[in-house]
């Protein structure tokens, strides 16, 4: 019976010992920054991309130190589901919450379309058309056509496009960027028109 009882003990201690470690190599996990060669890089979650596939993708980069960790930290804070595919820029020191909360977050990065007060139909097509982070469906294409593929319905493409700047995601198709400076004009000219 003394024997069953210490070897219990033995056991229980055993285990505690081991959940102690285990719970310290999970703090400092959690608390282990990222680091980078640069003060930022982009890191992409793919549509359809699993915790377990990001945490693979984090680990290969040098990111997280632990896979297993990872997805246990998405599991713990019931965030498995909730990754949203995007572009991500992930800063110097960043922990490993931070990054599971910026990749739930859908705080992807943008990038900028600038159309200027004066610019030609045809200049805002190249300029869009001469960005390597958007899709390009325009290229090549007649006036009409892509006029017609925006929903300009007019005898004319100048004056349609508002000047502004546009933020977009990475593989936005020129269609959608241009079909959107369109519309922005034809609101703000309906509410002119309304006053």
């Amino acid at each position: 019976m003394k024997n069953i009882l210490v070897t219990l003990m033995i056991l229980g201690l055993v285990a505690t010992a081991m959940l102690s470690a285990g719970l310290s190599w999970y703090q400092r996990f959690l608390e282990e920054p990222v680091v980078l060669e640069k003060e930022q890089m982009l890191f992409t979650v793919s549509p359809g991309a699993t915790v377990r596939s990001v945490a693979h993708k984090l680990a290969d980069r040098g990111l997280i130190s632990s896979r297993f960790l990872f997805t246990m930290l998405a599991y713990q804070t019931n965030q498995e589901e909730a990754l949203k595919a995007g572009e991500y820029a992930i800063t110097a020191g960043m922990h490993p919450p931070q990054l599971l909360d910026l990749f739930t977050s859908g705080k992807s990065v943008q990038f900028p379309v600038t159309l200027i007060p004066g610019i030609t139909f045809g200049e805002a097509v190249q300029r869009v058309s001469d960005s390597d982070v958007f899709k390009i469906e325009l290229a090549g294409l007649p006036d009409a056509e892509i006029m017609q593929r925006i929903g300009l319905d007019a005898e004319h493409p100048e004056g349609w496009l508002f000047p502004d700047t546009y933020l977009f995601d990475r593989g936005t198709t020129d269609t959608e960027i241009l079909k959107r400076a369109y519309q922005r004009m034809r609101s703000v000219l309906e509410q002119e028109w309304t006053k």
